[in-house]
């Protein structure tokens, strides 16, 4: 039997807001983003997802889910599209089949795939 989970993505700067709900039925949906994991230096805040290339605290986006089959692929993507930054990330999701996404840029506009 077939079982459907409903889920609400929250966002990432106000947690009482909901961006997104999505119905889960042989899928696994995974987020990265800065709403829990954070720290501050200097009064600014940094995310705790490092960019492999510079070092530097990745700092293009906000928040990214993605939905797809597994949970290790939602989350190694959601990983990877947050340190991509939106555009090369949302282009690594439009190319991998069953896989969707939503991606908040650090100006706080939600990208959402067409699925």
């Amino acid at each position: 039997m077939k079982s459907t989970l409903g889920i609400g993505i929250q966002h990432p700067r106000e947690p009482q807001k909901i961006m997104a709900k999505i119905s889960l039925s042989d899928s696994a949906l995974a987020t990265s983003g800065t709403m829990k994991k954070f720290f501050m230096v200097q009064g600014r805040r940094f995310c705790h997802i490092f960019n492999p290339r510079d070092g530097f605290p990745a700092d293009t986006c906000r928040s990214v889910s993605v939905l797809c089959k597994d949970c290790m692929t939602a989350d190694a993507l959601a990983t990877a599209v947050f340190v991509l930054g939106p555009e090369k990330g949302y282009d690594l999701c439009q190319k991998r089949d069953g896989v969707n996404c939503l991606l908040v840029d650090q100006g706080g506009k939600a990208i959402f795939s067409p699925g």
